[in-house]
């Protein structure tokens, strides 16, 4: 027998991320919502908070970082518990600066995103999953604005989730 997953998923996960543009590594948390189609493939969402500073001059500001994408996602056939899984998508990243960076100056940006994710999966029952762990490798793909020095960023993370399989 085959592990093919049908159904919702619903997975909530946390870990690292690097943020290219400000520089700085910090936590994220997150989740996705995946409607499996069967053979492998399902089609979903993904959202992602991380916050982190900036500093400007001797200050340092708070900042939110939101990650929002659509995604196709495969899972590789497996005999096993256990699924590699690949997913891309489109979608945006949005900064929002604190209050306080705002009176310095700083503004929203909202930039396109391609996510691309890597990982492995591994459920209680390959017959019927109720649950099952995630680990994932995301690079989410940022495309900045028109200004001369904004150029293609790449927010990478390594995380962990839990999954919950419904009506599988």
């Amino acid at each position: 027998d085959r592990l093919d997953i049908t159904g919702l998923e619903i997975s909530p996960h946390d870990g690292l991320i690097s943020l290219d543009e400000l520089e700085t590594n910090g936590f994220f948390a997150g989740g996705t919502a995946l409607f499996h189609v069967g053979g492998g493939l399902a089609l979903g969402g993904t959202a992602d908070w991380a916050t982190s500073t900036v500093e400007i001059g001797d200050d340092d500001f708070d900042v939110t970082l939101w990650h929002y994408s659509g995604e196709i996602w495969y899972g590789l056939p497996s005999v096993t518990r256990a699924q590699f899984y690949g997913a891309l998508g489109v979608g945006v990243a949005q900064f929002q600066p604190s209050s306080e960076l705002e009176d310095a100056g700083g503004d929203d940006e909202t930039d396109i995103m391609v996510p691309i994710e890597l990982g492995v999966r591994w459920v209680n029952d390959k017959a019927d999953a109720d649950w099952g762990a995630l680990f994932q490798v995301r690079d989410r793909i940022v495309y900045g604005g028109e200004e001369d020095d904004k150029k293609v960023r790449n927010d990478w993370s390594v995380g962990i989730g839990l999954s919950l399989f419904i009506g599988g």
